[in-house]
């Protein structure tokens, strides 16, 4: 598993991320892998809330992201020793749920592992996707059609019994390329935000393993990309121009 660990740095949370395909190839040109942005992302929310400086406390002041790719897995191969493992990100893919390659399944089982031991884990895209499969949820293709672009997200009532959400505003914009969504939860899961095309797109399963539909690591200059790079499909599910029409509405 690739890792940016050094020695004589100070003690690390150790977040792993999953990674299960890669971007289009202009967002991968111009702002690497997923594994990258989320990296950037979550060593920026780090230094964005003071960690770094010790004071000889003993707590975490620093942050280790390592990566593992979930996609050469086959159904049936051990798990990994997930001891150490302090939270956990799984990426996007171009692949769909629907297709259940035996990676899928091993990424589903590792993700009941978690939950099982409660390793903290964030789901994106198809991460939430996938985190829905894992407990029995109905994850398919969207009957509404294929999403991009800019949306507005919307939280449920149930934010006000989780203190992680309780911060954010009633609702906000986010960033969203996808087919696929979790269509019911089930029993399994909680609903905490819904988008116009999406009823359920923040989830949560156990205590602590969340996916949302959106992508936090998407700034508006990603997902303009993506429209560009995937404007046919997009017309081909929402009609000519509708691409087009999108990309005149990104916004930050």
């Amino acid at each position: 598993m690739a890792s940016s660990m050094n020695a004589g740095h100070p003690p690390a949370a150790r977040v792993v991320v999953l990674r299960t395909g890669a971007p289009v190839d202009v967002v991968s040109e111009r702002k690497g892998s997923f594994a990258a942005m989320f990296a950037r992302g979550l060593r920026a929310g780090v230094s964005a809330r003071g960690h770094g400086k010790g004071d000889g406390s003993g707590a975490i002041f620093d942050i280790d992201v390592g990566e593992l790719d979930v996609t050469v897995h086959g159904a049936d191969d051990p798990l990994p020793d997930t001891a150490a493992w302090h939270g956990v990100v799984m990426t996007g893919s171009p692949a769909y749920v629907g297709d259940d390659a035996p990676w899928m399944r091993w990424g589903a089982r590792l993700l009941r592992h978690l939950i099982d031991v409660d390793v903290p884990y964030l789901g994106v895209c198809f991460g939430h996707q996938l985190l829905g499969v894992a407990v029995g949820a109905d994850v398919g293709e969207n009957p509404r059609g294929r999403e991009m672009g800019t949306v507005d997200v919307t939280l449920t009532a149930a934010v006000d019994d989780e203190p992680l959400l309780r911060h954010l505003p009633p609702s906000f914009l986010a960033q969203v390329t996808h087919r696929d969504v979790v269509r019911a939860p089930g029993s399994r899961l909680q609903v905490f935000a819904r988008a116009p095309h999406d009823p359920h797109h923040v989830i949560k399963a156990g205590r602590r393993q969340w996916g949302v539909q959106f992508h936090p690591e998407f700034d508006d200059e990603t997902v303009r990309l993506y429209l560009e790079a995937r404007h046919a499909a997009f017309d081909e599910a929402r009609g000519d121009g509708a691409a087009a029409a999108r990309l005149a509405t990104v916004s930050a």
